[in-house]
């Protein structure tokens, strides 16, 4: 580590703090933020002496079609979810990635532009469990115990979702913890190829 810094997310002249960083001879800039101030790192870097040469690598926040469409974030690295979810079924719904896809470009005209489709889609199917598992009927009221839903995901082990196997932690955290580096080819052309274009993976 060479410097730490922050920017405001309205700020758009990065130069600045970017001429900070350079100061310490980086080989990589990570920035994990959001757009659109991570439009304008992107754009300014190059541009700032000691930086020229300097890797750029953002997180999932702008791992989105949206972004590696942008001429500026060619080249380079992201770190996020891994979405390699192969013939991973969920066993709520007994959909596959494939089965969501489709239904969504059917709905929607495109692919979800965001890393956490999958994260998503398996965290609504296991609420909407817990949500059954703790609820009843009482004359004409629906009684939903907001404690037995919370109960039913933190004791939730071994669920079988599209991100693949999900255990739920004692914090209530729920996931496969599979993260993946991908580097943007680079044109809005390839920005979905640009997802699948891991060139580095860890599970733990």
């Amino acid at each position: 580590m060479t410097g730490f810094s922050a920017v405001n997310k309205d700020d758009t002249d990065m130069v600045p703090v970017l001429t900070e960083v350079a100061a310490g001879s980086p080989g990589a800039l990570f920035f994990p933020i959001f757009q659109p101030a991570a439009d304008f790192i992107a754009d300014q870097a190059p541009g700032v002496p000691g930086l020229e040469d300097t890797v750029l690598m953002a997180a999932d926040g702008v791992l989105t079609i949206n972004y590696l469409s942008l001429p500026q974030s060619a080249g380079m690295y992201f770190s996020g979810p891994d979405q390699r979810f192969g013939d991973n079924v969920n066993q709520s719904t007994g959909k596959n990635a494939n089965d969501f896809l489709a239904a969504y470009e059917a709905a929607y005209g495109e692919r979800p532009g965001s890393a956490f489709w999958g994260h998503g889609y398996d965290a609504t199917a296991m609420l909407l469990d817990a949500i059954v598992a703790a609820s009843w009927v009482e004359g004409d009221t629906l009684v939903i115990d907001r404690q037995g839903v919370r109960d039913y995901l933190n004791q939730l082990r071994g669920y079988s979702g599209l991100i693949g196997t999900i255990n739920c932690d004692d914090f209530g955290d729920c996931g496969a913890a599979r993260i993946t580096v991908v580097q943007n080819i680079g044109g809005e052309e390839n920005a979905e190829a640009s997802i699948e274009n891991v060139v580095f993976s860890y599970a733990p």
